[in-house]
């Protein structure tokens, strides 16, 4: 997939989640809008119909103190005043007949034969008048008074008319802006959120084209799960670029050190051919041969191993070890080597050390360290094997009087069929410090060196374990 489809589906993805969010914001605004307009609008109803009652309570009391005459006294000088301008008034005796409306002009319109068509009511109950020619409507409150006049107050809901109307003029205009900002904000918002994963896309894009496992993603510096992401998703190329470059050293080790044992392989088989055909001349034809197939099988199994150990997919059997004896007993099978070489091999180990992990493969890294300090010791030197508990670890240390390593060399001896200057022309493929690393790590450890040219170098391995 091209570089283009991809930034096209992630645009898509920017407009979709915009979408999502102007959604999710016009649900709100809605449900927001609805319940602040219900509300409004109720209670200037409720104020409507207390005003309505308030004016009926007062006509009442009049009626009880002064009679019919008293009211309609009332009636005509709040007429006069102009305090009724704004309410209905509809007073009717025994048979529903009219002694007195207060009709203003703009409501002629209404049709009133309902309040002519009701009976005196018990309770106070609202009537409502509808017009053709009016958008609002009149609420009028009925009431009897002993012994059966009626009393009808009203005002009209234009109030509430005109609240919705300008409510949902204002409304409208500030939702639609408020929705294209939403929409703009929700776009550069997610557009914002998606950049490392477009970023990683290009980036990913780019190696998969070009092969260049040096392109990484910038980081914002910014403390977010995504910069987190972004970190780590570079320290993850970086690792792969290692293993990449690392895999080609080795490969390119390999198919160097490989060329001598099948070289001496091939002179062998040639010699053999080219002879008379003597048994023995072919016996040790074939005993060469098997050496160095030998020779070849042991350094792939051991690079194997390594890698495995590396990977974390080693096969170790976990159980309780004692490092004491396992370092007595490699003491005791090198002593004879270094015998041999008029080495002295010096030992300093505590009676138990308790760790947990597999002692074949503790015993075999232990052992390539002894070995290596043998290797690279002149004679008439001594090599010092102690171990003890320092800070809740197990602390083994391999030194040696030989000539030393190149502080130069130091950081890369770990590295696989790497050789120092000073391990030209002895024997070994330089893998057995890479496979005393991989193993020792791969039981939680570490591994160190500490070297003074000419003079001595110190191997230590730190293991977890225990003092018993």
């Amino acid at each position: 997939m091209s570089l283009k489809k991809i930034n096209n589906i992630f645009v898509k993805l920017d407009i979709r989640l915009a979408l999502i969010f102007s959604l999710i914001f016009i649900v709100s605004s809605l449900l927001l809008s609805t319940i602040t307009f219900v509300t409004l609008f109720t209670a200037i109803q409720k104020s409507d119909h207390e005003a309505i009652r308030q004016r009926t309570l007062e006509y009442w009391a009049t009626f009880q103190h002064e009679g019919v005459h008293g009211l309609l006294s009332q009636f005509q000088e709040e007429s006069i005043v102009g305090t009724t301008a704004t309410y209905f008034i509809r007073f009717a005796d025994i048979e529903n007949n009219t002694l007195y409306i207060n009709l203003p002009p703009e409501w002629e319109s209404f049709d009133y034969s309902p309040l002519l068509r009701s009976r005196a009511p018990r309770s106070v109950e609202f009537i409502i008048l509808r017009s053709t020619g009016e958008r609002f409507n009149l609420e009028v409150a009925s009431i009897s008074f002993d012994p059966g006049f009626i009393l009808q107050v009203g005002k009209s809901t234009e109030n509430r008319y005109i609240l919705r109307l300008v409510y949902f003029r204002i409304f409208s205009i500030v939702f639609v802006v408020l929705v294209g900002f939403s929409f703009l904000s929700g776009f550069l918002a997610s557009s914002r959120f998606l950049r490392p994963m477009r970023m990683l896309n290009e980036t990913v894009t780019t190696i998969i084209r070009t092969g260049n496992m040096d392109a990484r993603i910038a980081e914002s510096g910014r403390a977010s799960e995504l910069e987190q992401f972004v970190k780590s998703f570079n320290l993850m190329l970086d690792r792969i670029q290692h293993l990449i470059a690392g895999m080609k050293n080795t490969v390119d080790n390999v198919a160097h050190d490989l060329k001598t044992p099948i070289t001496r392989f091939r002179g062998v088989a040639e010699l053999a051919l080219q002879g008379d055909g003597d048994v023995e001349t072919l016996r040790e034809a074939l005993s060469e041969g098997l050496v160095q197939s030998e020779n070849i099988i042991r350094m792939l199994n051991t690079i194997l191993d390594i890698a495995t150990a590396e990977t974390g997919l080693l096969s170790v059997s976990y159980h309780e070890m004692d490092i004491s004896k396992i370092l007595r007993e490699v003491a005791e099978l090198y002593s004879f080597i270094a015998e041999e070489k008029q080495i002295s091999l010096e030992t300093d180990i505590p009676e138990r050390l308790t760790a947990v992990g597999d002692s074949a493969k503790i015993s075999q890294a232990l052992g390539n360290l002894i070995d290596n300090a043998i290797k690279f010791s002149p004679k008439d030197t001594r090599i010092h094997l102690q171990a003890g508990f320092e800070e809740e670890s197990i602390v083994i240390k391999v030194t040696d009087q030989g000539p030393g390593i190149p502080e130069a060399d130091i950081p890369y001896i770990w590295d696989r069929l790497y050789r120092s200057g000073n391990a030209k022309g002895t024997q070994g493929f330089g893998l057995g410090l890479s496979f005393v690393k991989a193993i020792v790590e791969a039981h939680g450890g570490s591994v160190h060196v500490e070297s003074v040219p000419g003079k001595e170098t110190v191997f230590s391995v730190i293991l977890p374990g225990r003092r018993m």
